[in-house]
This record gives C-alpha cells, structure tokens and sequence, in this order.
C-alpha cells in the first residue's frame, strides 16, 4: 500500500484513505500528488545546491593545486639553473 502525506498535518497516510486519521482533512489524490511532488522537488532543490557547492569547492581546489604545481615547477627550474 504506497503511502503519501497528508497536505494539512504533513501524518504519514495511506494513499487510498479518503480523510487523514490524524486530523480527518478529507484527501483528494490532487492534493496528495501535489505535496508529494512538492516535498520531492525540495529534496531535489537542496541536493542540487549541495552538488553545486561541491562543484566550486572543487575548483576552487583544482585551482589551488594547478598554481601550486606550476609554482613548484618554477622554483625547481630556479634551483636547476642556479647550479
């Protein structure tokens, strides 16, 4: 039995159930689908903000690394020329 929640006191109910149990607010499918829906597009809202932080975290550290590199390759070139 798929369950939903009910849109008025967000209870856990059965997608089936003509009013909630908790607080007997009659459920159209409309209603349900729709928070459903809703509640999935925030989850995916908040997932997609975390990934993008990751994202400029990332290269913000691909960037540090790349001229950490290069500046270690020109100090080592430094080195090498002043023998």
């Amino acid at each position: 039995m798929p369950m939903a929640r009910c849109p008025v006191c967000a209870k856990s109910i059965s997608s089936e159930a003509a009013t909630c149990p908790n607080c007997g607010h009659p459920i159209i499918i409309d209603e349900v689908t729709h928070h459903s829906l809703s509640s999935i597009y925030e989850t995916l809202s908040w997932q997609k903000e975390y990934l993008r932080s990751i994202s400029k975290s990332m290269r913000f550290f691909v960037t540090v690394a790349i001229f950490g590199l290069i500046g270690l390759v020109i100090m080592s070139l430094v080195l090498i020329l002043e023998r």
